[in-house]
């Protein structure tokens, strides 16, 4: 899908690229950041992190699992980075890190910005002026990473990551010799950006960028590894606001605060008062576990969605706070769609709420996780 989507965006922007004149939309001076390291996390398809990070290391999230949960994050880059490793997918409730430490010496330096740029219209692409000046000489083997992390990433079935790579490219015009000064502008074209799902349009925030040189010196007797590596917000139009706009826009945040505390006790407590539900398969029967929050709960009406049908439809219960129950539902046949099921729920204090529950049928490999929970009232 995603070389599709790439193919279709070439035929369709490249002529408007070549028609506009180019604008710089934001920019900054590259950050020379004090990571000592870098962890490569790829993820489970349950999205388990690691139980813990390397102190001082940055973190780079990889997905693999598109084609086997329909998500929509890109896969592509996250499966040549795996297949570099040689290693296999994480397992389903396990995740795979590879660390990086930074090789000892300053092997290279890094100058220069980053920008984005424009059409004038609605593209959006993302260019690096940068000068590399190699401290040592280096072997024919260094090569540079652009990436860019989505910093709260979340797909089109809701779940959630952090530090998630959406776009790598691999750069190797630029000097090794020591002495010798590379000045070269290295882009994520916006063809790639949107095959990636990166709309800088729409959202400018939000962003990391990073730069990583792995490479080996010459001159010394460490093995191949991390040579450089600094990251930094991607800069947007707010970067290029006149200090009259920026002074009211933080005029008008100091209002807003007043009314935003309100609205964030109130969300604080609905947060509390929310049930935990979770629900899966157990043979050919669904087993639904509801968590009463910080309140009274009754689950009033179980329903399922076409063409599911109850055989047995699981009891109304009612739980006090902080107290668990698990339920059991049959079903009339087991089907390959997907399983609907509505919750609704009486909440003390709150009122009626749906709480929905959508889980893949029990043949698929994903065994009948919930892959969407959401409440509305």
């Amino acid at each position: 899908m995603r070389l599709l989507a790439l193919f279709l965006v070439m035929i369709f922007a490249f002529p408007v690229v070549g028609a506009q004149e180019m604008t710089v939309e934001a920019s900054a001076t590259i950050e020379q950041t004090e990571f000592i390291g870098l962890d490569e996390v790829f993820l489970s398809p349950n999205l388990d992190e690691p139980a813990s990070y390397t102190r001082g290391y940055a973190a780079w999230h990889w997905w693999t699992w598109s084609d086997e949960t329909g998500s929509d994050w890109p896969d592509d880059d996250a499966n040549y980075r795996l297949r570099q490793y040689d290693q296999d997918q994480p397992h389903e409730n396990q995740t795979h890190t590879v660390s990086h430490s930074l090789l000892s010496g300053n092997a290279i330096n890094v100058e220069g910005t980053v920008e984005v740029r424009s059409d004038g219209a609605n593209l959006r692409w993302i260019a690096l002026d940068l000068k590399i000046s190699p401290q040592t000489n280096l072997s024919n083997q260094t090569i540079a990473y652009i990436v860019l992390q989505e910093d709260h990433a979340v797909d089109h079935h809701r779940r959630t990551t952090t530090h998630l790579v959406r776009e790598l490219r691999p750069e190797v015009g630029f000097a090794l010799n020591e002495g010798n000064e590379t000045t070269a502008t290295f882009q994520l074209p916006a063809d790639h950006l949107l095959a990636a799902g990166i709309d800088l349009l729409n959202k400018s925030e939000g962003w990391t960028y990073a730069i990583a040189i792995f490479g080996q010196s010459l001159e010394g007797e460490e093995d191949p590894g991390l040579l450089y590596y600094t990251q930094g917000p991607l800069p947007s139009s707010r970067t290029l606001e006149p200090t009259s706009q920026r002074w009211l826009t933080v005029a008008l945040l100091a209002v807003g605060c007043t009314v935003l505390g309100t609205v964030l006790t109130n969300v604080r407590r609905r947060e509390h008062s929310m049930p935990l539900v979770t629900a899966s398969w157990n043979e050919d029967d669904l087993e639904v576990t509801v968590v009463a929050g910080k309140a009274n709960l009754t689950v009033k009406d179980w329903t399922v969605r076409e063409p599911w049908k109850f055989r047995r439809r699981p009891p109304n219960i009612e739980l006090q706070p902080g107290q668990t129950r698990t339920v059991r539902a049959t079903f009339v046949r087991m089907l390959e769609e997907d399983c609907h099921v509505d919750l609704a729920l009486d909440i003390d204090e709150m009122g009626a709420w749906q709480h929905h529950v959508w889980l893949h049928p029990a043949s698929t490999p994903t065994l009948g996780s919930v892959e969407i929970v959401e409440e509305r009232p």
